[in-house]
């Protein structure tokens, strides 16, 4: 009996609050659900997670709401709604009350009258049956009958923001099916245009795009979570893990765009900009590790962070643009149409504004689909530019070899002056050179033949001769440089010509009578060896009018040709005459003098044969 008591006056309390809760506080018609938010017909209160509906009603917290949205941001605090439906039709009416939210992790729907549970779920009681993008609890009211209910609403990692609606459940199905049609939509168009990322990024070798791909794909991973797709098409438990690892989503959206940017805007250019971006993917970092366990100061936190991120991400593409680099145009009008879904995002988060809760929760998805869209065409913005630059650089370059080509030819000309000239100069000087040469050559002939005329003795006067002879060999040489216009090669031909012809003549006034025959095949002998083989032949031809005729009648042949094969040059040197001991001779002046022009000047080899006549063969190279 006193237990029955005491129940009664603890429901007839529970009854006198609700009567002074809800005594002139308006009944919500439930036939009347036109798809706007019922909250301004509700009172509110706000109490810690543990708190229970006794507690709360008996502490009077509730208070009148007259907004449409109701934002908690991430507090951790549990929301408690109070409301009161009423039935004036003659027929049962069954409504389902939906809370505009994905993110809800605990709605408990409580009967007014008994306290009991009506029904409990949201992310935390998922089960294999929920298929809509909302949560939704049913509420059923008998014909001419009103009834109260409390909802309670807690979110311990997901910021609490929702309008409250009371559909009938078939507007409701219909609209969830459109709307999930329609994130499938936005979601696949983003994963499309996430692998075409990952591929220019391969076929560019850019990673600017991988690393965008990467942005896309943490973008979505967050995304499906808070459209409502994860708890839709994934199981319970990956939706467990997905709710405590918000803060690392969050961190890797932040970090992965840090990334694109700094290789899309190539920030190296501005170096404070890159030391901030750095600065921003160090900040982020630290937070992740600093904060784990997650809590809700830590996701605050790291949403402020966020904030300034995306502010400054704005700014540094402006400032970039600015400095020159024309494709960051593409960057600021991708990211000015997801800049403000980003901001709205975070102060939603954060309990400021109820924007994206008012209108559409999925707008930084479509907002992001236009982004991708526009950095996409970066690719071929990117080739026009590059093509653009390359015209300007041929142009460029061509001016730049026109006016260097046009520069070397005036220097060329310049140059080639200066050295005909001074070639002109070393001409005069050379030619003066070897007329002088010439003319003491001259004087010293002069002079043995002065000599000569004094001498009596036969044997010094045969020495004289063939001395005047050497020298004279040496002479006709620059007689023929300074009769020419080449001052480094000789005409052979003329030149043993002209030699042998003065041989000849110098015994022409004794016993001989020599024919001396000639048969050169070669043209022009540079100076040095000219000289040399000028006094060899004039050795050996010497001898073979001294030694060779007994008679002194005979033929001399003296032959110069050049072996194609070898690229030698033969000498040949021959008469017709006895022929003659060379043992007998090998240590005259002469022969002396010969062994040493043939090979140590001009490096050949010499074959004599003197059997029936004398022969020389002798093979050099110039």
């Amino acid at each position: 009996m006193i237990q029955h008591r005491k129940r009664y006056w603890v429901l007839l309390s529970i009854l006198l609050i609700q009567t002074l809760l809800f005594g002139n506080f308006k009944a919500i018609n439930i036939e009347q659900t036109d798809g706007n938010s019922i909250l301004p017909y509700t009172r509110v209160a706000t109490t810690d997670d543990n708190a229970t509906l006794a507690s709360v009603i008996k502490s009077a917290a509730f208070k009148s709401y007259n907004k449409n949205i109701l934002n908690l941001g991430i507090s951790q605090k549990r929301g408690w709604i109070a409301f009161v439906v009423q039935n004036h039709s003659d027929r049962a009416i069954h409504r389902l009350l939906i809370p505009t939210s994905s993110l809800l992790e605990d709605l408990v729907l409580y009967d007014g009258q008994t306290h009991k549970i009506v029904k409990r779920t949201g992310l935390m009681h998922l089960d294999s049956t929920h298929n809509t993008l909302f949560f939704h609890l049913p509420i059923t009211l008998q014909p001419h009958s009103s009834r109260t209910y409390y909802l309670s609403v807690h979110s311990t990692y997901s910021p609490v923001a929702f309008k409250l609606l009371l559909e009938d459940s078939k507007t409701f199905y219909h609209s969830d099916k459109y709307r999930k049609a329609f994130n499938i939509l936005l979601i696949g168009i983003v994963l499309s245009l996430m692998l075409y990322a990952f591929f220019i990024s391969l076929y560019m070798r850019d990673r600017s795009y991988f690393y965008y791909g990467l942005y896309l794909f943490t973008l979505l991973f967050q995304q499906i979570t808070y459209i409502g797709l994860t708890k839709i098409y994934f199981p319970p438990t990956f939706v467990t893990i997905d709710l405590e690892i918000v803060l690392l989503k969050i961190g890797t959206l932040i970090v992965t765009s840090a990334l694109f940017a700094i290789h899309f805007l190539n920030t190296k250019q501005v170096p404070w900009i890159d030391r901030t971006y750095k600065g921003f993917i160090l900040l982020t970092l630290f937070e992740i590790i600093l904060f784990h366990p997650q809590s809700s100061v830590a996701l605050s936190i790291l949403i402020i962070t966020g904030a300034f991120f995306v502010t400054y991400q704005l700014l540094a593409g402006i400032i970039i643009y600015r400095k020159g680099y024309t494709q960051a145009r593409l960057f600021i009008m991708g990211f000015a149409l997801v800049f403000p879904a980003y901001l709205f995002l975070i102060t939603d988060a954060l309990g400021i504004t109820t924007f994206l809760v008012d209108f559409f929760n999925n707008s930084l998805i479509l907002v992001t689909v236009i982004e991708a869209f526009i950095l996409s065409l970066a690719f071929a913005d990117r080739y026009l530019i590059l093509e653009k630059e390359k015209q300007q650089k041929e142009k460029q370059l061509t001016e730049e070899t026109l006016n260097r080509t046009r520069l070397v030819e005036e220097e060329v000309k310049k140059k080639t002056e200066a050295l005909n000239q001074s070639l002109h100069t070393q001409e005069l000087l050379l030619k003066e050179v070897h007329h002088r040469v010439k003319n003491n050559l001259q004087i010293i002939l002069s002079m043995i033949r002065l000599q000569y005329d004094e001498i009596e003795d036969p044997k010094i006067q045969e020495k004289f001769i063939n001395l005047e002879h050497r020298i004279n060999t040496i002479a006709k040489t620059y007689s023929m440089l300074l009769s020419g216009d080449d001052l480094e090669n000789i005409n052979i031909a003329t030149y043993i010509d002209a030699l042998l012809y003065d041989i000849s003549e110098s015994y022409s006034y004794t016993r001989y009578s020599v024919e001396v025959i000639s048969d050169i095949g070669v043209h022009d002998i540079p100076l040095k060896q000219a000289v040399y083989i000028g006094l060899v032949i004039n050795e050996l031809v010497t001898n073979a009018y001294k030694y060779a005729f007994k008679n002194g009648k005979g033929i001399i042949r003296v032959s110069l040709h050049k072996e194609e094969k070898t690229g030698e040059y033969l000498l040949i040197i021959e008469d017709n005459g006895s022929g003659y001991s060379i043992d007998k001779n090998k240590k005259s002046l002469g022969l002396r003098l010969i062994h040493a022009l043939i090979y140590d000047q001009l490096e050949g080899s010499m074959q004599v044969e003197n059997d029936k006549h004398t022969k020389y063969t002798i093979r050099f190279k110039v």
